[in-house]
């Protein structure tokens, strides 16, 4: 009985050693381990140094700003003016008698006028609807530039964890290869083996270090992608979380895919996009009908004062002839039927060099028409 408390004894101050053993070595591991960060952690933080989101947001702020523009010209438009001028002559007779003469006189004037479009084809309308369309494209867009940069992320993060073990596998195969090498040293000293042998082991142990400089070098390269994507150095990765649920099957991620993709749905709003530009373009073909109304108040020295004020409609209609040479000249593309599309820039220049044969009423309705877009 005394030998057996003299063993467990024994056994318990062992024990007690290699734990001791074990809490030396993990002690300075513990603060790696509490302050390593964690996949999400490192999404976020790309999510919120990216500058490549800040520019998409900030395409789609101008796109936001684009509809505002398009519905303005939908409401009327209502302005003032107000002038003042003071006019001062001096007259010196150059007869006889010489006389000095002053003249001067205060004119002010104040202006009110409004204008709103009554009916244009539809090309505002249409405008709007494409500029929406344009803003939902803009952040569909906005959604893929973040999936790519979470996309980069992650891929960055497990490029260094894995980098790290290939270090740390180079390391301890450089450690075996030292070890069989001084084993086989000793051997040859004995004569158990040949310098051949030998030869071979510094071979595997010069191909073993080679093998761990690639790989701190791929280390190094996977560090610099790190810090580009996610804007800090690399610092302790932990492991990453279990994967989320996929599809149970491939056709159904298919169909996921083809429902969800941003790029695809992007690309939807886009053809909507094209297609209202289209009826927008149409439009232009369309007689337009603009309100206007002015008034005005002038008053003088002297208490002269005077009122005016009108309220034209204007009706304008694109009317125009030489279909042929407009054709020919790409400045109109029949649209449709009945209806035309016009390249004004092409237009323009056809006007310039056709402008002796082209009659004056024709040129100036396609000017007007042509301002009247711009």
């Amino acid at each position: 009985m005394g030998c057996l408390k003299y063993v467990g004894k024994k056994m318990i101050k062992k024990f007690y050693k290699i734990v001791a053993v074990v809490m030396i070595v993990a002690c300075p591991l513990i603060p790696q381990l509490a302050n390593a960060e964690s996949l999400r952690q490192v999404m976020v933080k790309a999510y919120n140094n990216s500058g490549l989101l800040e520019q998409n947001r900030a395409l789609l702020r101008v796109a936001d700003e684009d509809v505002a523009v398009a519905a303005s010209f939908l409401r009327g438009v209502l302005g003032w003016s107000a002038s003042i001028e003071r006019n001062k002559v001096q007259a010196l007779n150059s007869s006889s008698v010489r006389q000095e003469t002053d003249t001067a006189s205060t004119e002010a004037s104040v202006g009110l006028n409004a204008s709103i479009t009554l009916y244009d084809g539809g090309q505002n309308r249409f405008a709007v609807a494409a500029a929406k369309e344009a803003v939902l494209s803009t952040r569909q867009k906005l959604v893929s530039v973040e999936q790519m940069v979470l996309f980069t992320t992650v891929q960055a993060f497990m490029e260094v964890r894995r980098e790290r073990k290939y270090v740390a596998l180079r390391k301890n195969n450089v450690r075996v290869i030292q070890e069989e090498l001084k084993a086989a040293k000793d051997r040859f000293e004995v004569g158990e083996v040949t310098k051949t042998d030998v030869a071979l082991a510094e071979a595997r142990l010069a191909a073993s270090v080679s093998s761990l400089a690639s790989a701190k070098g791929s280390l190094a390269q996977a560090e610099e992608v790190y810090k580009q994507t996610i804007g800090d150095p690399a610092g302790s990765l932990s492991e990453p979380g279990k994967l989320p649920q996929l599809p149970s099957s491939s056709l159904a991620t298919k169909k996921a895919s083809v429902q969800n993709h941003p790029d695809i749905i992007s690309i939807q709003h886009d053809i909507k996009q094209a297609e209202f530009n289209m009826k927008r373009a149409g439009g232009a073909f369309k007689p337009s009908v603009k309100l206007s109304t002015l008034l005005g108040y002038t008053e003088q020295e002297a208490d002269d004062f005077q009122r005016s004020g009108r309220c034209p409609v204007d009706l304008r209609w694109l009317i125009f002839n030489q279909k042929e040479s407009l054709q020919d000249a790409g400045a109109i593309i029949r649209f449709g039927k009945r209806r035309w599309l016009v390249d004004e820039s092409k237009l323009i220049d056809w006007i310039r060099e056709n402008g002796e044969s082209f009659s004056t009423v024709s040129r100036k309705k396609l000017m007007m028409n042509s301002e009247e877009r711009r």
